[in-house]
């Protein structure tokens, strides 16, 4: 799509403005037929460059990673999401993927997430104990409260993340 824009309009975009363009003006692209018409197997990039893929007995497309790691494993339990651990969206290996959830995923995108699979694997293990201790610490604790507590404890670690790294 990002070539066809380019070429049409005689430009030089890269794909994140496109698809920031497409985004903040609510625009559709293309034509939108319903997924459930499309053939088994039929796969599409979205607009953040992950593979989709049409699927038996859905009205819509879903993600290849996801789709390939419930055939090996089961349900994805609600919450939770299948990343790659190389970080290369296009190496859909059983070995290269991992479920995390929501939480976890959250820690991982602070810096916890590398092209290198024995690394992402590190930082999923340090998510999830520092998912588990902010759960301790903010146990009893409403949403409002709780979400309060998290943004503190975030925005602290944050700081310590970036003095570690020299950056301040």
């Amino acid at each position: 799509m990002v070539q066809l824009v380019n070429e049409h309009f005689k430009i030089n975009l890269s794909s994140e403005q496109v698809r920031n363009f497409v985004y903040k003006r609510n625009l559709s692209i293309g034509k939108h037929s319903g997924a459930w018409e499309l053939p088994l197997g039929t796969e599409r990039l979205d607009a953040w460059g992950y593979v989709l893929i049409k699927v038996p007995n859905k009205k819509y497309l879903m993600r290849k990673q996801s789709y390939l790691w419930q055939q090996a494993n089961g349900e994805i339990p609600k919450g939770h999401n299948v990343i790659f651990l190389d970080g290369n969206k296009y190496n859909f290996e059983l070995d290269n993927l991992a479920l995390v959830s929501d939480s976890e995923l959250g820690v991982l995108n602070s810096g916890l997430r590398f092209n290198d699979k024995e690394l992402t694997k590190m930082g999923i293990v340090i998510a999830k104990h520092r998912v588990a201790i902010l759960d301790a610490m903010t146990k009893g604790m409403d949403t409002r409260e709780r979400n309060i507590k998290l943004r503190s404890l975030y925005k602290k670690q944050n700081l310590i993340f970036k003095i570690n790294q020299g950056a301040i």
